[in-house]
């Protein structure tokens, strides 16, 4: 295949004596490449996609020689760009975390970390994107992660904070609380007296 932009060369080749002449019987090649009469060689740099079919004859003193070629122009990789922003949603130790990157431009795309650590317990999907598994540390995290293509290639450093999870509460009040009665503003009436004391009342 060959690329829009992009310098083509493809020389094609025959058995039979030389020298041999090449030329397009039908079809047409795309637009910017050129087949050479004496050399059979296809070159130039094409501008337009799409799929081209053209007919090829190579002709010598002994007579002639045909065949329907298929050549495909795409257009070059869009090179990636990393489109998440940072920080990410925060982790929990112990908890499934799960959280997909993503880049604009031509895929496939492989993803890696390129420096710094993901936390333990976590790991970037190469084709997918994807941090994911079961963090078993707390703490701030700054990989680089570099997504690439057949274009080139993109990187970010992200932040990712992964947390213990909550300590459920405990209510450690002692039960019967202190007595109260009808009429009268309840409190705690051992540091009202504490209070006083220290007052000299």
């Amino acid at each position: 295949a060959a690329l829009t932009g992009a310098a083509y060369s493809q020389t094609l080749t025959a058995t039979g004596t030389t020298p041999m002449t090449w030329t397009v019987t039908s079809g047409a090649l795309p637009s910017g490449l050129t087949l050479g009469s004496s050399t059979g060689t296809i070159s130039g740099t094409p501008t337009t996609t799409g799929v081209f079919t053209p007919t090829v004859t190579a002709t010598n003193a002994g007579g002639s020689n045909s065949k329907q070629l298929s050549l495909t122009v795409n257009a070059p990789a869009t090179p990636p760009s990393i489109v998440t922003t940072s920080p990410l949603p925060a982790a929990l130790t112990g908890a499934a975390y799960s959280q997909t990157l993503t880049a604009t431009g031509t895929t496939p795309m492989t993803w890696t970390v390129t420096s710094g650590a993901l936390p333990s317990g976590l790991t970037l999907g190469s084709s997918t994107g994807t941090i994911s598994g079961t963090p078993t540390t707390t703490g701030v995290f700054a990989p680089t992660v570099t997504a690439t293509n057949a274009g080139g290639s993109n990187s970010k450093q992200l932040s990712l904070t992964v947390n213990a999870p909550a300590t459920p509460p405990s209510i450690a009040t002692t039960s019967p609380l202190p007595a109260a009665l009808t009429g009268t503003a309840y409190s705690d009436r051992k540091s009202t007296r504490l209070n006083s004391s220290h007052l000299g009342i």
